[in-house]
């Protein structure tokens, strides 16, 4: 989520251009025992000439949700998860594949419906310390304005570079007019909430990150509509999705 500019030279990694993430600047290193549920989403090997992150959470030992807009065109053999880790080049990174991977009519144009479910080829190894599932939220549910969302993933703000260390920061919920206000004549999805820090900036690695709430996973990272000062980050709202996201889950 934030700079590593060595680590990952080292290592020489390219970021998908068709595969937006977004990576934030601001806030402290983490540890995994605080969001055990994070994880991040990566292109696997035989994709490793256009490699790319993005964050996740865990939901079941079968299920981890993510981004659309990570996942856009790709086959669920070209995606790895990577989990259990404050920093993903340490040891013991556990990796995971995946078999399929479920949208509820993403539009790439807009980034509408930007939410995706990844269902592992094997259960998860939860340990209840470092790799635990995050709970959802009751239905409908939406942060009220001023209320604080805690952030956290992997990303980094240097162009085609990816950090490797878990960050997170805390963020204020904006009033929804206030933000419809702030993003002018762009109308924004009725499935988002705005939050904002001063010091935190989104960059590449973050889209999917989860936005949590008294253990709940109440939003994911989506985007920020273009970036101009002022405009507070968009997040989409898990509340609007437990319907679809409990039918698939216990399929």
């Amino acid at each position: 989520m934030y700079q590593s500019i060595l680590l990952f030279s080292l290592i020489a990694l390219a970021i998908v251009c068709q595969h937006p993430s977004e990576a934030i600047i601001g806030g402290k290193k983490s540890q995994i025992e605080k969001s055990p549920w994070n994880v991040a989403v990566k292109t696997s090997p035989p994709q490793s000439f256009e490699e790319f992150y993005c964050g996740g959470s865990i939901l079941t030992r079968n299920f981890v949700v993510t981004a659309a807009e990570c996942l856009y065109n790709l086959h669920p053999s070209d995606i790895v998860i990577l989990y259990r880790t404050d920093n993903l080049l340490d040891p013991p990174t556990l990796r995971m594949n995946v078999t399929k991977i479920y949208m509820d009519s993403y539009k790439p144009e807009t980034k509408e419906n930007n939410i995706a479910l990844l269902q592992t080829s094997e259960m998860l190894l939860l340990d209840g310390k470092k790799s635990s599932t995050i709970d959802l939220p009751v239905k409908g549910f939406d942060p009220t304005a001023r209320s604080t969302i805690y952030v956290s993933g992997y990303g980094d703000a240097q162009l085609d570079e990816t950090s490797s260390q878990l960050n997170a920061a805390n963020l204020t919920v904006v009033d929804k007019t206030e933000c419809q206000t702030r993003y002018g004549q762009t109308t924004l999805d009725a499935r988002v909430f705005c939050a904002e820090a001063s010091d935190v900036i989104f960059e590449k690695g973050d889209a999917g990150d989860p936005a949590v709430q008294n253990r709940r996973l109440v939003g994911m990272y989506s985007y920020q509509q273009t970036k101009i000062p002022g405009r507070p980050d968009l997040f989409t709202r898990i509340g609007d999705y437990v319907d679809w996201i409990r039918t698939i889950i216990k399929e």
